[in-house]
């Protein structure tokens, strides 16, 4: 599955005490082993609320499920994560109770997880700047597409 951010940013949060139909609707099928967050950290449901950890756990569980529901015809469901390395906002650990594991919510992210390798984050730059540099070797449409929508695709990694 992939998740391809460009210019997303979170500010305040939602409230996480007064969601009850999330926590209803989430709170037997987050954690392991019904779910893909560990149950060793002590984390209550509520405190992945907050944006991005809220986006994140919904894509994870998704993944969670396709691979073992096997619904997908995939032995393997893993979720890519793909944003600018410049946009620090989308990076911001938003959810007070998990500051304590980081900074960057990618990488947070990926410590609350049972399967840590069922996350990739990578940059745009990382997975696009290579595909653009072979396809302007062939003077390619797409790689001119892609440098005039994405003018850091030009900038070194």
């Amino acid at each position: 599955m992939i998740e391809w951010k460009y210019t997303e940013s979170y500010g305040a949060s939602i409230d996480p005490k007064g969601n009850t139909t999330r926590k209803t609707r989430y709170e037997n099928i987050a954690f392991d082993p019904n779910g893909p967050i560990r149950t060793d950290l002590d984390l209550k449901l509520e405190e992945l609320f907050y944006e991005s950890f809220y986006q994140l756990l919904r894509q994870q569980m998704l993944a969670f499920r396709m691979q073992r529901a096997r619904e997908c015809d995939a032995d393997l469901v893993r979720v890519l994560h793909i944003a600018p390395s410049v946009n620090e906002a989308l990076k911001k650990v938003t959810a007070p109770a998990l500051r304590r594991f980081g900074i960057n919510a990618f990488q947070v992210w990926k410590q609350l997880l049972v399967k840590q390798q069922d996350f990739i984050s990578r940059t745009t730059e990382e997975l696009f700047s290579p595909l653009v540099d072979a396809a302007d070797a062939n003077d390619g449409p797409w790689a001119s597409y892609l440098r005039t929508r994405y003018k850091f695709l030009s900038a070194p990694i």
